[in-house]
Order: structure tokens, then C-alpha cells, then sequence
């Protein structure tokens, strides 16, 4: 995806789900909250947050959100869990000619 978008809405963070969203993943949608660039860097973004010894994360686009799928159906070690980690919207650049 190579146009350029901001990013708003993080997740919170907060407690209360069957899974927490992880504190590296939820500090990375608080920067990237108000930042202008392409889903694609904001998925490189999140990706490059995660530590190695971390279980394995899943980083997709969905039509108006950066979607993150931690945990693995084939391992059961790490069961799986999605965060909607953070929304997203079309900037637009209005030029006018006089």
C-alpha cells in the first residue's frame, strides 16, 4: 500500500481482554498516533518493535486498520490472539491554482 495515511486511534492497552496487548506493540501505535506515511512503514514499524525472544506476530492491513495477530495455530505454546492495534484514514493534499 503506497499511499500515504494517518494513523489514529491506538489501542489502549488496557486490561481486560483474554490477552494484553503487549507494551512494545502498544508504545509503537502511540507513536505512530498523528504520523503520516504508508501502511507498509507502519507495519515495518511494528514488526522491527517486536523482540526476537517474543512469540511470533502476524503484522496485516485491513481496508481502515493495521490488524496484529500474535501466537500460532500450529503451536500450542503460544495460543493466538488479534489486536486491532490501530486505525487509519486517506490524507488528502488539496492544491489550488490562481
Amino acid at each position: 500500500m503506497d499511499k500515504t495515511v494517518e494513523f489514529y486511534d491506538p489501542h489502549p492497552g488496557l486490561m481486560g481482554c483474554p490477552k494484553p496487548f503487549p507494551e512494545h506493540l502498544r508504545v509503537t501505535a502511540e507513536w505512530l498516533d498523528g504520523q503520516k506515511m504508508t501502511v507498509d512503514e507502519a507495519i515495518q514499524c511494528f514488526e522491527d518493535s517486536a523482540p526476537e525472544d517474543e512469540q511470533p506476530i502476524s503484522v496485516t492491513a485491513a481496508q481502515d486498520c493495521i490488524l496484529i495477530q500474535m501466537g500460532s495455530f500450529k503451536d500450542k505454546r503460544y495460543p493466538v490472539h488479534c489486536w486491532r492495534a490501530m486505525l487509519h484514514a486517506q490524507t488528502w493534499v488539496i492544491a489550488f491554482w490562481i
